[in-house]
């Protein structure tokens, strides 16, 4: 129980000149109204002054001079609150160097701060003398400013309280800020109050002998508690003592009782939990954060412990990150419930973050970077226009912290609109205006530093990013002012030519590619490949600029070229270039072969760069060959990661090329491979011990690179039969086991070539199909991948067959060693072959492949090194098993073999743990749900997986979603109706009705929602009355506001499925709502809306169609006292809007007919023409111009001109022509709406064989039978006029036909099945 007085010390003290390294308030010696916020200086200075400025006991605080956020909103001495009976200032103490703030806790014995921790530091109790006394003594003290006096009286007097409590022994004790421990309390106590900690618990306990044991306990509600008891036993006193760090008061006018939520070191303290290596107590911060989230002042607080310098590096850096996730969450809340951040506290983070940004050290600045961006996005121009002055004013201040933090936050803005379009770039024009001139300034001058230091090129790394950033998609206005583009680009020229420095360049690889100045080079090459292959070209530039792009190709695109081939000369000369370094260089080369101006200036060192750049780069070498041996999965990785080949020079080879022999191809072609024929004969020539393996790995690299130009191109087209006889297939068997793999690949390419001996493919697969069982893995997995191309192109199955499954366990093998997604793709295309003949092994293979899976994604969870080849192996493990079931979909006794295999997948991977691969799941479950012959109650766990990540995070998948929720309804419908709990009818409604309900969707997001209400009314039919009201109301509300056609179709639809569902029932709910006149006259209007063509607007598919044709038929078959007055009146519109339908309806299906014949014709003509020659297209590759850019500039005209033909533009079809979905299976699709009709239309009800081989004929059956009037149906065929009587007879007329061919096929139908059960 708390006896005492909490006294809480709100003052930093700070000395001289020097500022401190704390952050607080500022005392001065006259009240202020608005303390200032004050920033520790750069930590070289720290260093340097080694921790001087800093207030000894007794000394008074001085003014602070140093960078700070002016304004930043505290509480402390610098304000004109006084102090209450309860608190007294202290101006501060020095511990271990630091200036510290303290809270005096004065407590007696009692349980620990678990038990006693929830009771408010503001309620405590004493004896009234007591205030009275510290009242008096914290006014001496504040007169004096003599903080020792004050403790040492404070000392004194809770001393003499243990003979006036009786069985109360109170302590006092001051604490560091932050993880002061034991020698903390002995150096505090002892050094500056005059006597030891062990002295002082001795004096308060009356005891003179024992020692003391203290130990650091976090509490949530302070900073710290300290127990202190005796070594020999007995009762211990618990003492709370607070770190007290400067407050910034976000919401700046809290109360007591909120100032207690929000308490600075109960934050602190919580941070500092999350940071436990103890999962309760992590867990327990954790939770502790988010119920802060969205308190006022939270964020401000946080930003209040980040920037302060005397609190703990580790602490503020887990404030950064929580600062950077709240922000991205709640700044603009993705969900609408939310509060997300109070205006007020954006306002304070707004004002303060480029400050806390430009002192942060580099592991804190790139969380508070990632906040910036937040904000910035959300809130630049409109709520944070003052940005760019305060950045421009930083650029200007020439202190180099200022201004490299102004460029890191620069960069960060410009990024904002890097893949920005034309109307949305308008503040970037701005901003470059604003800052291009004196980052220009900022350039050269450091340019023009001697021996520059590595932080001279961070600061030069940022312009070239910022740079980037502003010019990516458009070149800014004033570039275009030749005299400013040209100092630009003198600049760069200089960062290209200068040599990077020798001195402080690291030893080790990793290190050295990534340092500062390589770094510089890097992005110096992106922006020059960038300005040249996108603006660089006046005959593929806008018309606004071809004049940029003139002067650029004239004046800097030759001599930027001479720059890279100065660069590149280090790689003939052995020198270091990382391999992004040449990677980008080579790219500007290959965009210089296809340009005629910087072709002629390259074409005379062709020769250097194919023969002594680019090959060279293109061989086996000496990192490839220690990677084989000491990593080989490694290499395997690194060979199939499409992430690499951005920084492979090797790739960059290929690519020029590739490009060269493309656009080139007529004066290099022939030249090249008569090198790499030489290269082939050297190797034969050369003894067994001396063969030159590395050049001929080379050579073969080539020669696959080039397979599609060779495989086309005459003379080499004949030749490549026996090129491959003589020179791959023999590789098979190298010592080289890199050579045996590369021979697997280069067969693999050209597999597809037409063999003019069979016999040479049959051996050539042979040999692929024994490397699966090579010793080196990287030739097991290339070997893999070929067989992919030789199963595609084998003619005669037959080859296969017998050895399938030896080739399944190999490849399982092959997956549960590495991961692969290539090895997938071959699995995949094996199923594909073999189709229904992998049943007896489509078990197995779920199974392994669901082994493989999980093994992908446990090594993609714990791997540090940001790689995915993990992640992409599982989805296409994933790929592979709907793969196979789709391959089995005639077999559905399997699927309930295979659902315990593949259900813990599903389950783990529908909620956010799958994100990644939330698509092939959801494919997973469709398969599942529709093939199965039932749907078990295991399955049946998913539907809340699904609605939940629904609810959370899977809009973008809602489509996806769509189709097995519709396969639950429509294949388990008696449990969908029948479950309670979970009860899935209103589950699904809620889902559906938060979605239509949330105006930030787009109408295309929402387009799945309408359709799985027609699968609910269509399946339920007559089931789920209660539902029909709410399912029409957020359809209705929806329509109103949307403006996609396809949207404004299905949600019509609703009216429509809902008519047919039941007509009466839906009218009166439209009555209920008060809409019946209002959608008809919608219906109507979008019925007979046509496109200038004369399309129709609306109601593009045949389903679209028949759905209003249903629900609108069935109105008609409503007594005339059953309908609104209105829509009597109007009958004889809605029978008209029917006939118009089903005209187009039968139309648009005779249409359907006829394209699918002419497709088949198509595709004869095509097999036709696959069969026939080449001639032309090997006269088109091989007719290389010299200026080749030009002649690709008219075929791209030409190619535009003939798409534009084939989609003649209609200026008010904004929306797609959406076409039936010919999978899509629905109740109607046994409906035939002629037959349906014409019943009606004759009086009759409909034909009941035919009707009921729908689900629900019978309901209309007995509807129609009670309620069909003839008169009626005679008097409005009596009122059409002739066109409309034409269409009713010619109707009448079609639906007799149909009714004969459906007759004939269920007659079929049922012979067919009573000759198989004869059998």
């Amino acid at each position: 129980m708390v006896v005492g007085t909490e006294h809480i010390v709100t003052a930093l003290a700070q000395s001289g000149s020097e500022a401190s390294e704390g952050l607080g308030p500022r005392p001065s010696p006259s009240p202020s109204p608005r303390p200032r916020l004050v920033l520790g200086q750069r930590e070289g200075r720290k260093r340097a002054e080694g921790g001087r400025g800093q207030a000894d006991l007794g000394e008074r605080a001085g003014p602070s001079q140093g960078p700070s956020c002016a304004g930043l909103p505290s509480t402390g001495t610098g304000d004109k609150t006084t102090a209450s009976s309860s608190e007294a200032r202290v101006r501060g103490l020095s511990v271990s160097g630091r200036i510290i703030q303290t809270r005096l806790v004065v407590v007696g014995p009692g349980p620990s701060p678990s038990a006693a921790g929830t009771e408010s530091a503001s309620k405590v109790s004493g004896p009234q003398d007591d205030s009275r006394e510290l009242r008096g003594v914290d006014a001496a003290n504040r007169s004096t400013g003599c903080a020792a006096s004050w403790m040492r009286h404070a000392m004194r007097r809770n001393a003499n309280e243990r003979t006036r409590h009786r069985g109360g022994r109170g302590v006092t004790g001051v604490m560091a800020v932050r993880r002061a421990g034991p020698k903390d309390l002995s150096m505090l106590l002892s050094e500056r109050v005059g006597r030891s900690l062990e002295t002082t618990i001795k004096g308060c306990r009356n005891s003179g002998r024992g020692s003391a044991a203290v130990r650091i306990l976090p509490s949530f509600e302070f900073d710290f508690s300290v127990l202190i008891q005796k070594e020999s036993g007995g009762q211990g006193v618990w003492v709370r003592v607070f770190a007290v760090l400067p407050v910034i008061d976000g919401s700046q006018h809290l109360s007591i009782q909120e100032r207690n939520k929000m308490d600075l070191p109960t934050l602190a303290s919580v941070l500092q939990l999350a940071l436990s290596t103890n999962p309760e107590e992590r867990k327990a911060g954790e939770e502790r954060l988010n119920q802060f989230q969205h308190a006022p002042g939270h964020l401000v607080g946080l930003l209040q412990i980040i920037v302060a310098n005397n609190v703990d590096l580790s602490i503020r850096q887990v404030a950064s990150i929580y600062l950077k996730n709240v922000s991205a969450r709640e700044w603009t809340p993705r969900k609408p419930e939310s509060p997300g951040v109070s205006d007020g506290d954006k306002a304070t983070v707004r004002e303060h973050l480029l400050e806390a940004i430009i002192h942060a050290p580099p592991i804190i600045r790139v969380q508070l970077g990632e906040c910036l961006k937040t904000v910035i996005h959300a809130d630049y121009p409109e709520q944070w226009p003052v940005l760019l002055l305060a950045i421009d004013g930083n650029l200007k201040s020439q202190d180099q912290q200022r201004i490299f933090g102004a460029l890191y936050a620069l960069r960060i803005l410009t990024r904002k609109y890097e893949f920005k379009d034309e109307d949305e770039r308008a503040p970037v024009y701005s901003i470059i205006n604003t800052t291009f001139p004196v980052l220009l300034e900022i350039f050269k001058y450091l340019l023009s530093i001697q021996n520059p230091t590595v932080e001279i090129a961070d600061l030069i790394k940022l312009i070239c990013k910022i740079f980037w950033s502003s010019s990516y998609l458009e070149i800014p206005k004033l570039l275009h002012d030749a005299n400013i583009f040209s100092l630009w680009m003198a600049c760069f020229h200089n960062l290209l030519e200068r040599p990077v420095p020798v001195v402080g360049q690291p030893t080790d690889p990793e290190q050295r590619k990534v340092w500062g100045w390589w770094k510089v080079k890097k992005w110096t090459l992106h922006i020059m490949n960038r300005l040249y292959n996108r603006f660089g070209d006046p005959k593929m530039s806008k018309p606004e600029n071809k004049g940029f792009a003139q002067m650029f190709q004239k004046q800097f695109a030759g001599m930027f070229l001479q720059s890279y081939m100065t660069l590149l000369s280090v790689v003939r000369e052995g020198g270091y270039l990382p391999d992004r370094v040449i990677n980008l260089a080579l790219q500007y080369l290959s965009t210089s072969v296809s340009k005629s101006v910087t072709y002629q200036l390259l074409k005379p060192q062709l020769d250097v760069v194919l023969f002594e750049i680019i090959f060279p780069l293109m061989c086996f070498n000496d990192a490839d060959d220690e990677l084989w041996r000491d990593d080989p999965h490694e290499y395997v990785r690194k060979g199939y990661d499409i992430i690499e080949d951005m920084y492979s020079p090797r790739t960059a080879a290929i690519n020029f090329i590739s490009e060269l022999v493309r656009k080139r191809g007529k004066e290099n072609l022939q030249k090249f491979l008569a090198f790499i024929v030489e290269v082939f004969k050297r190797y034969d020539e050369a003894p067994a011990d001396r063969k030159p393996y590395r050049l001929k790995d080379g050579g073969l690299l080539a020669v696959g690179a080039l397979n599609d130009k060779l495989k086309h191109t005459e003379p080499y087209k004949s030749s490549l039969e026996l090129m491959l006889v003589q020179h791959v297939y023999p590789e098979f068997g190298s010592p080289a086991g890199h050579l045996r793999a590369k021979a697997a690949w280069v067969a693999g390419q050209y597999a597809d070539i037409s063999f003019n001996d069979q016999r040479n493919f049959s051996a050539a697969m042979h040999r692929v199909v024994a490397a699966l069982k090579d010793a080196e893995l990287p030739v097991r997995v290339d070997s893999v991948v070929a067989l992919r191309s030789f199963v595609e192109s084998c003619k005669d199955l037959n080859e296969i067959r017998p050895i399938l499954p030896q080739l399944l366990d190999e490849f399982f093998k092959l997956m549960n060693e590495v991961e692969n997604e290539d090895l997938v793709f071959t699995l995949e295309t094996i199923v594909e072959k073999f189709d229904e003949e992998m049943a007896p092994y489509a078990l197995g293979l779920c199974q392994n492949l669901a082994a493989a899976f999980w093994k992908c994604l446990q090594s993609a969870e714990t791997d540090e090194d940001d790689d995915d080849s993990g992640a992409l192996a599982a989805v296409g493990c994933l790929r592979a098993i709907g793969t196979i079931l789709e391959s089995v979909n005639g077999l559905p006794h399997l699927f309930p073999q295979m659902e315990p295999t593949l259900l813990p997948i599903m389950q783990r991977m529908l909620t956010t743990d799958g994100q990644d691969v939330f698509e092939e799941v959801l494919e997973i479950v469709s398969y599942m749900t529709y093939f199965s012959p039932t749907i078990s109650l295991d399955m049946w766990s998913l539907w809340p997986s699904m609605v939940n990540a629904m609810d959370e995070w899977a809009i973008d998948y809602f489509e996806n979603i769509l189709v097995p929720l519709d396969n639950y309804i429509s294949r388990s419908t008696e449990h969908f109706l029948t479950c309670q709990e979970p009860n899935y009818q209103q589950s699904l409604f809620k889902m559906m009705s938060t979605v239509m309900a949330d105006e930030k969707l787009e109408d295309s997001d929402i387009e799945p929602a309408p359709k799985l209400i027609e699968a609910v009314l269509q399946n339920c039919r007559g089931r789920v009355d209660e539902w029909l009201e709410p399912y029409l109301r957020i359809s209705l509300e929806r329509l109103r506001k949307t403006k996609k056609n396809y949207l404004k179709d299905l949600l019509m639809e609703v009216v429509a499925n809902a008519l047919y569902y039941n007509a009466g029932l839906s009218l009166n709910i439209l009555q209920k709502l008060g809409v019946t006149q209002e959608i008809f006259q919608v219906w109507f209007q979008m019925l007979y809306a046509t496109k200038k063509s004369g399309k129709p607007v609306h109601f593009i598919r045949e389903h679209d169609k028949k759905v209003c044709i249903l629900g609108l038929a069935n109105l008609l078959l409503l007594p005339a006292e059953a309908m609104p007055q209105e829509l009597q009146s109007g009958l004889d519109q809605v029978f008209k809007a029917v006939l118009k339908l089903l005209v187009a309806y039968k139309e648009q299906r005779t249409e359907a007919a006829k394209g699918a014949e002419e497709v088949e014709d198509e595709d004869a003509d095509l097999d036709g023409w696959r069969s026939g020659d080449d001639d032309d297209w090997e006269k088109e590759l091989a007719d290389d111009e010299d200026d080749g850019d030009e002649a690709d500039t008219q075929k791209l005209q030409k190619l535009a001109a003939q798409a534009k033909s084939f989609h003649p533009h209609d200026d008010d079809d904004s929306d797609d022509d959406f076409t039936d979905d010919e999978e899509f299976q629905a109740p109607i699709d046994n409906v035939d709406p002629f037959i349906f009709f014409s019943d009606i239309m004759n009086g009759l009800p409909p034909d009941l064989d035919l009707f009921l081989t729908s689900s629900f004929g019978l309901v209309l059956y007995i509807s129609a039978m009670s309620t069909t009037d003839p008169a009626r149906f005679q008097a409005l065929s009596g009122c059409l006029d002739f066109q409309h009587q034409a269409m009713a007879h010619g109707l009448s007329q079609h639906a007799e036909e149909r009714r004969k061919e459906i007759e004939k096929e269920m007659t079929e139908k049922s012979q067919s099945g009573a000759g198989m059960r004869e059998q």
